[in-house]
This record gives structure tokens, C-alpha cells and sequence, in this order.
């Protein structure tokens, strides 16, 4: 859920948003509308979903995950972001952050420009991926890496660190 511009949006792969009226209204009345029409957007049936504001702009983010062997173990492929007009009802899928980094997860999704953080790259998007909260030795279902919108390659982020932990997942 984002308040972007005067409208409360609630996350939807069918680009739903509803409007709460102002406090002043004597008599509110909740309702849904369609914000945008997500065309060209993946109907992939294992993905997650974010909303997240950049300089101003609306970004629709789509993570796509699939499983890779028997075990069922799942990974991230590929992300899209399609940048929306709320006003205008419209959905232009973009290819680059320019210098910001986004960070995804379940928890919280946030832009940063990456020139204010050592370490951060530009036109990426940082992302945990938990397949599952109860995690066993060798179980490799967390996932914690780095997509590079450029060329569309993956860097894994926790290699050489154990998967398991009771906790909690990672979080941004």
C-alpha cells in the first residue's frame, strides 16, 4: 500500500487502486477503481509484486522467481518495472534507474541515489527472496542478490553464508 499523489494504492497485478475521500467528506465512501490497465505485464504464476516512488514517479515492480530441480528450490530470473501515470491511466515498462537503486523485499520497498551509499550501484535493484519462513541445513531457498537492469544479470550477495537462520529473514 503506497499514498502516492491523493490516492491510497493498494497493490493488485490487475492495476487496482481505491480512493479513500478526505476526513472533511461527512459521508466517505471507499471505493475501488482501476488505476491502470498492466499490459504486456507477465501473468508468470511465481512472482512478487512492489510499489515503489522514485524522484516523484509511480514504479510498478515485478519480480519473477522460478524453481530450478526437483527439490523445489526457487530463484529469481528477471525483474521488470514499468513506471505508472495514475492520472492518465497509463503503464511504460522502463529499462533503467538512471543513478538510483531500489531495494525490495518482503518488508519494504525503497528507492535511494546510489552516489549517497559506498557500495551501492546505480540501475539496480537489490532483493531477498524467501521461498519459505522454515529453513533447514543446505536448504538454499533464501536468497539475497543484486539485478542489474543493464544487462540483466544477477549477483548473489550471500554466498559463503549460511541459509539457515530461525529468525527471521533478511530485511532491508
Amino acid at each position: 500500500m503506497l499514498k502516492y499523489i491523493t490516492l491510497l494504492i493498494v497493490l493488485s497485478l490487475n492495476g487496482f487502486a481505491i480512493d479513500i475521500p478526505e476526513p472533511s467528506n461527512p459521508q466517505p465512501i471507499v471505493k475501488q477503481r482501476e488505476v491502470v490497465q498492466m499490459v504486456g505485464l507477465s501473468t508468470h504464476a511465481s512472482q512478487f509484486v512492489f510499489l515503489i516512488e522514485v524522484s516523484g514517479e509511480l514504479l510498478f515492480v515485478q519480480q519473477l522467481v522460478i524453481t530450478k530441480d526437483v527439490a523445489n528450490v526457487w530463484k529469481t530470473y528477471k525483474f521488470r518495472l514499468f513506471k505508472i501515470d495514475a492520472i492518465k491511466g497509463e503503464a511504460k515498462e522502463i529499462k533503467s534507474l538512471g543513478d538510483k537503486a531500489i531495494f525490495v523485499g518482503c518488508n519494504a520497498s525503497i528507492a535511494i541515489d546510489s552516489s549517497k551509499l559506498v557500495g551501492v550501484k546505480p540501475n539496480h535493484i537489490y532483493f531477498t527472496y524467501d521461498w519459505t519462513c522454515v529453513f533447514s541445513e543446505g536448504d538454499d531457498s533464501r536468497e539475497i542478490g543484486a539485478y542489474n537492469l543493464e544487462d540483466e544479470t544477477i549477483q548473489p550477495l550471500n554466498q559463503g553464508i549460511s541459509s539457515v537462520n530461525l529468525v527471521s529473514p533478511a530485511i532491508w
